[in-house]
């Protein structure tokens, strides 16, 4: 595989990564904020996590990909190579979240609500 086609290879990949991304932003849309936010950030991390092909090769593919094709073709080493990294992805997705809320909460950012002194100073007084 050429470099040009590798390249161009991730970039398709990326292109419909994010296309999943987005319509799983839509289904979630009337979701909860703790449930929707959290199965975001999982799903782009279980995504776009590079992994190398094999051992000491240049070129990296999706670890959750290569988790499944070594799981259904390598029986005999299975999830071993690419499950730590794909645990790991995880596990820093689903906490991203509850760090982020309290980083915005003690910065005093809120998303989609104003404050009254903002929406008092926006209504003009009749």
């Amino acid at each position: 595989m050429t470099e040009t086609a590798y390249l161009y290879a991730w970039g398709v990949y990326l292109a419909g990564s994010l296309c999943l991304v987005l319509v799983l932003w839509r289904l979630l849309r009337s979701a909860a904020h703790w449930v929707k936010y959290p199965l975001l950030f999982l799903a782009l991390g279980l995504l776009v996590a590079p992994f190398s092909i094999e051992t000491g090769s240049p070129y990296l593919a999706p670890a959750t990909l290569i988790l499944l094709f070594e799981g259904i073709f390598v029986p005999e080493s299975g999830f071993v190579r690419a499950g730590p990294t794909v645990a790991v992805v995880s596990l820093i997705s689903v906490l991203a979240y509850p760090l982020l809320f309290v980083l915005s909460k003690l910065i005093g950012f809120s998303l989609g609500s104003r404050s009254t002194e903002e929406v008092s100073r926006t209504e003009p007084e009749i």
